[in-house]
């Protein structure tokens, strides 16, 4: 027999983030769907300025999937740009815009994954990681939407 997913809908969900991340600080967000949903990330969109007046160090983002039962680790990395003090991390239409180093590495890669998406569930969700290596605060708003597909989960 073959089951299908029934879709749901679309949902966009704002990650954008004010406040201040000291330097050498990091900061972690999880988009955790309902138990009983997928969710297939279709796109996104990051903005996130060079902190201010910075005169050394990088600043990066990460995707990754997280066990709620485990630890975030740094070993299980989806999706990596990082950026030099004095450059911006932008990722928009499909790809990324801005960015130092990144992985996956190529155009079409990236775009893979930010528009053909990931899909997780309740028990792996997704983590959005931001790390500041700069020598100063980031205070600049950290921009971070991202829409998904939703599924009902089946069996």
């Amino acid at each position: 027999m073959i089951t299908s997913n029934s879709f749901l809908g679309i949902k966009i969900i704002d990650l954008t983030d004010d406040t201040s991340i000291a330097s050498l600080s990091d900061d972690l967000q999880y988009v955790t769907p309902p138990s009983g949903q997928l969710y297939r990330l279709i796109n996104a969109t990051v903005n996130i300025p060079d902190p201010a007046g910075s005169g050394s160090g990088t600043h990066f983002i990460k995707f990754q999937f997280k066990n709620i039962n485990t630890e975030f680790s740094f070993d299980n990395d989806l999706f990596y740009v990082s950026s030099a003090h004095d450059v911006d991390i932008i990722l928009s239409y499909g790809y990324v815009r801005t960015g130092d180093t990144k992985y996956p590495p190529d155009n079409i890669q990236q775009t893979q994954f930010l528009r053909n998406g990931i899909t997780f569930n309740n028990a792996n969700p997704l983590a959005f990681y931001y790390y500041n290596g700069t020598d100063v605060a980031q205070a600049n708003s950290r921009k971070c939407n991202l829409m998904f597909e939703i599924y009902k989960e089946c069996l």
